[in-house]
């Protein structure tokens, strides 16, 4: 069977490869990465040395892949002790007390997921001053000590997306979207490539688009309410999955319609497994291999 999981590369801005999953990138990273400026030398962690994972904010779909990756890759190096951590909220006075704390652990390296560069700055000015080891993932917060980055291409998979479009949708000739052009730059981004990708599918009709910038509704509602406009779309694509995460897809689309979204946490696996999720486009998610 073909899988309808569109894995795409993450990059780590020390290295120029591959790498298989975002959430051990980021560990890989700390224990050697090479890097194109200089850096310590002696990377690999010693026994006894502590390594913070600091996750994104509770509760997180994304929480499951941080940690299982994070805890698989670190089974490599049994005298060193990960500690998985995430702020209760999304506000910089929660990160930072997350850091403070983690500080007092004396680790060898902190990793931060970053979602929003303005609420993470001062938690990376507390591990830069504390001269600890420091590795984003995520969103690039473009700070100096960063010792490494590892950049989720989520771009890539809108692209990626686009270009399976057709095959994805397995014989039906149109489809809605749903996408965050200008909301966020990254937003902006995915939307053009997926069109890009999109418009030279054969046979492939975008009946209609709607981004999330144009009204307060909620994603979920958008989506109910473009579906009920277009009840016989052949498929609903939607470039950020909170739609799917929020609401189960069966009340927005009915049983019969299918989806395609740029994720591939846990929480959506069932509806690949029932054929309500056409497809799933993002980064190899950290706990797919312990299934």
């Amino acid at each position: 069977m073909t899988s309808r999981i569109f894995p795409v590369g993450l990059r780590c801005r020390a290295i120029r490869r591959v790498v298989i999953c975002v959430y051990v990138a980021a560990v890989a990273a700390i224990t050697g990465c090479e890097r194109t400026t200089p850096a310590p030398r002696g990377n690999l962690p010693s026994e006894g040395d502590v390594i913070v994972l600091i996750g994104p904010a509770r509760p997180s779909p994304q929480w499951l892949g941080v940690t299982g990756g994070a805890r698989r890759i670190m089974d490599r190096y049994p005298g060193v002790v990960l500690k998985c951590t995430a702020p209760s909220d999304k506000s910089v006075e929660a990160l930072t007390k997350v850091v403070s704390g983690a500080l007092t652990d004396r680790p060898r390296a902190i990793c931060v997921y970053v979602t929003d560069p303005i609420v993470a700055r001062p938690a990376i000015e507390m591990i830069r001053a504390a001269a600890t080891i420091l590795v984003t993932m995520g969103v690039d917060p473009a700070a100096r000590g960063v010792f490494g980055h590892v950049l989720v291409d989520t771009v890539g998979a809108a692209e990626t997306l686009g270009m399976n479009l057709a095959a994805v949708a397995r014989g039906k000739h149109s489809y809605l979207l749903l996408h965050e052009n200008d909301v966020t730059a990254a937003g902006t981004r995915c939307y053009e490539r997926f069109m890009q990708k999109a418009r030279l599918q054969p046979g492939m009709s975008l009946l209609w688009e709607q981004s999330t910038s144009q009204t307060e509704q909620s994603s979920a509602d958008l989506v109910r309410a473009m579906f009920h406009r277009f009840p016989h779309a052949g498929l609903v694509v939607t470039l950020n999955a909170s739609p799917w995460l929020s609401t189960a897809p069966a009340d927005l689309l009915g049983s019969e319609a299918r989806f395609a979204t740029l994720d591939t946490v846990p929480a959506l696996w069932p509806y690949l497994l029932n054929d309500q999720a056409a497809a799933l486009a993002g980064p190899l998610h950290g706990e797919i291999g312990s299934l």
